[in-house]
């Protein structure tokens, strides 16, 4: 299983944005069929405002999500309020 996750940052003023941003994210899941699990929302903590993660079957999996069209809305908007945007995609290791 590969694991995507990605943290950003985004203004106060652009608060409103955020929440218009998470609620189009937890969408995702409906549309695009890759997806095998889905969370997002604002971070507890003051390291970020934010962050996604998103498990994927293999990596050809989190490659159509990234150019699945019902993704792009989301990320155009990400790229347009979001600073410090880090992504991290790995193979998630399970403990038998």
């Amino acid at each position: 299983m590969i694991r995507h996750v990605v943290v950003f940052d985004v203004p106060e003023r652009q608060d409103d944005e955020l929440d218009r941003l998470l609620d189009q994210l937890a969408l995702v899941p409906q549309q695009i069929s890759e997806v095998q699990a889905f969370s997002c929302g604002r971070s507890l903590a003051g390291n970020s405002s934010a962050a996604i993660v998103a498990d994927f079957i293999d990596w050809d999996s989190l490659e159509r999500y990234r150019r699945h069209p019902a993704h792009q809305p989301s990320l155009d908007l990400l790229h347009q309020i979001a600073t410090g945007i880090r992504v991290s995609d790995f193979e998630v290791r399970l403990q038998e």
